[in-house]
């Protein structure tokens, strides 16, 4: 929707330097103030001289006319893109965050299930190590944890468990 108050508003007459002068708040208001001082700066310099000043003036007039016409139409547009653009920052960062969250759940479900067969497998091993995280710990710390001791290999016993070494520093299975 278009706001005419965008276009001109609060306008009021003043006395500025011994002149009546119109002043307000809109874009039409402001562009109209800086073309009346650059006007001004020009007659007093000699520049424009009287017989210009209305045809310059009129000339002015329609050009500020015309750009606070496309200002205040774009305007609606401009506050659109805004608004696009932080709606596609948000999403960027929702799938992010699903990205970060499948990456995890993804990890959770191929260490859960490397953990399940060492436990099968060696669960009377004095040597496998159980996850502090499944004692008790959020979901998060279990997917850190099983990270941290997802080197599975040959203890030194033979028995399949995690190690707290290097996958190839740990003595492969006879």
């Amino acid at each position: 929707m278009i706001d005419i108050n965008n276009f001109t508003s609060n306008t009021s007459i003043v006395e500025q330097d011994g002149i009546d002068v119109v002043i307000g708040d809109g874009y039409f208001d402001k562009i109209m103030d800086t073309i009346n001082k650059h006007v001004k700066v020009q007659v007093d310099n000699g520049r424009i001289k009287g017989e210009q000043y209305p045809v310059i003036y009129a000339q002015l007039l329609a050009e500020a006319l015309r750009v606070t016409q496309q200002i205040v139409l774009q305007q609606p547009i401009s506050d659109a893109s805004v608004k696009s653009e932080e709606a596609k920052t948000e999403l960027y960062k929702r799938q992010a965050k699903g990205f970060d969250d499948d990456a995890k759940t993804k990890i959770l479900k191929e260490l859960g299930t490397i953990y399940g067969l060492a436990f099968s497998v060696a669960k009377d091993d004095p040597n496998l190590e159980i996850p502090k995280c499944i004692r008790g710990n959020t979901l998060d710390n279990l997917a850190s944890d099983l990270l941290d001791l997802s080197k599975l290999g040959s203890m030194p016993n033979g028995s399949i468990g995690f190690s707290n070494e290097p996958f190839n520093n740990v003595t492969p299975r006879t």
